[in-house]
């Protein structure tokens, strides 16, 4: 028989033969010759098959917890932030009490050496406005009256505007003009005066505006 390693074994005695014979020198026993079959290399042990595994780029991933957090606060501020504006920007222009009045005066030359002056009244603030009077006067270089007019309105309410009729003469278009407006006005039981000076120059068109602020009326 064969043992180990493909040496031979007595089968009686069990002594080792380390080539074929035909008796044992032991025991004496007579052993018929059988062919040696080789043994089959040892195969290493099987690996398992890879799997092609699906690639996620980062991009995909969840963002960790804190990035969320960071974000979800930044957002919260950025809506504090606009609400607050906003609310700002409503009691500016319907809340907080003020007197804001702005005239707009317009000087046109036109053909024929006919001059025209024209103006409105802006009401801008949250508070109404009561007896308005306006009064435009046009002087020459030498200070003469050469033009006069005045506008009269009983009342002229918050966020709301009011044109008046032109002021038309003729005159010299390169005559320095000057225009001189007078406000008179009453808010909340009291009364308001202003006056603006303007130098029209050697324009054939010119606009200007003026302002009248007052916080609390």
């Amino acid at each position: 028989m064969i043992g180990e390693e493909g040496i031979w074994l007595c089968p009686e005695c069990g002594l080792k033969l380390y080539q074929p014979v035909s008796q044992c020198p032991r025991c004496h026993l007579l052993i018929t010759p059988q062919p040696i079959t080789p043994q089959p290399p040892s195969q290493p042990p099987s690996q398992p098959a890879v799997v092609q595994g699906t690639y996620y780029p980062e991009m995909t991933q969840k963002p960790p917890k804190e990035e969320k957090n960071v974000k979800r606060t930044m957002m919260i501020i950025l809506v504090i932030v606009i609400a607050a504006c906003l609310i700002i920007v409503l009691s500016y222009h319907f809340v907080i009490p003020r007197i804001e009045l702005k005239v707009v005066t317009v000087y046109r030359e036109s053909s024929g050496l006919s001059i025209n002056v024209d103006s409105k009244l802006m009401n801008e603030g949250t508070l109404d406005i009561k007896h308005f009077s306006m009064n435009i006067t046009v002087l020459n270089s030498s200070n003469e009256v050469v033009a006069n007019g005045v506008h009269n309105v009983s009342s002229v309410d918050a966020h709301s505007k009011k044109s008046f009729d032109n002021i038309q003469f003729f005159g010299d278009q390169y005559e320095p003009y000057k225009i001189v407006i007078k406000i008179e006005f009453e808010s909340g039981g009291k009364g308001y005066s202003e006056e603006y000076r303007h130098k029209v120059g050697k324009y054939m068109h010119s606009n200007f505006e003026d302002k009248f602020l007052k916080w609390g009326g």
